[in-house]
């Protein structure tokens, strides 16, 4: 059975420059190679967790409710199988950019991700607004939203417009069910709090995925 080659995956840091970023390791082959740009999890405040970077080091933070994993677990998985049976990843993503080199972002500041098509869904903290982009090199949890700023009558209507966002992050292939789950879970766990309320209030209860006060 020929194996196609496969380049490493060219990881861009997407929401902390003004400007188009660079890529750490471009592909090799663009015709069996595929780009991808994770937006709004570039830093994490709090001693729980170290900045996350472009880097192999940074693999090792897996606590942030704003991380790149779920992505780069499924496009990994996503390479192997384009190797060992043929079925090409979803398209290559880029930032959209206008007026030259600028980023455009969106309502909160956050970075837009897009294939060929056009928009490709991001982490569903992103798309409900709950994450907004802070410049520096640290993030802050001062003046997160509420379910209330959100626009969210009630804890269950907040929890059901998450799911739906990761239902539409795992449909374009950016996550795959096992991590999609647990999502699902940490935004349910403290009610009547967001998912991102929940890693700062209760992290224990975040990390071990079990209710508040459980």
């Amino acid at each position: 059975m020929s194996r196609r080659p496969l380049s490493p995956p060219a990881f861009t840091e997407a929401s902390s420059s003004s400007s188009i970023p660079r890529t750490i390791r471009p592909p090799v082959s663009p015709t069996l190679a595929r780009s991808r740009i994770s937006t709004g999890s570039s830093s994490s405040p709090g001693h729980r967790t170290s900045p996350i970077h472009w880097t192999c080091t940074s693999l090792s933070n897996r606590t942030t409710p704003a991380t790149y994993e779920p992505a780069l677990r499924a496009h990994f998985l996503q390479g192997h199988r384009w190797v060992q049976h043929g079925p090409p990843p979803p398209p290559s993503t880029q930032l959209r950019t206008s007026k030259g080199n600028k980023l455009d972002r969106d309502a909160n500041g956050n970075a837009i991700s897009v294939d060929a098509s056009g928009p490709v869904p991001r982490l569903p903290i992103i798309e409900l607004g709950e994450a907004r982009f802070i410049s520096g090199f640290r993030g802050s949890y001062d003046g997160v939203k509420t379910i209330q700023d959100l626009g969210f009558a009630s804890h269950h209507e907040y929890v059901k417009a998450f799911a739906d966002k990761v239902a539409d992050y795992v449909k374009a292939g950016y996550m795959i069910n096992e991590d999609a789950t647990a999502m699902r879970e940490r935004a349910a766990l403290c009610p009547p709090l967001t998912f991102t309320e929940t890693y700062r209030d209760h992290y224990d209860a975040f990390t071990a995925i079990v209710p508040c006060g459980g």
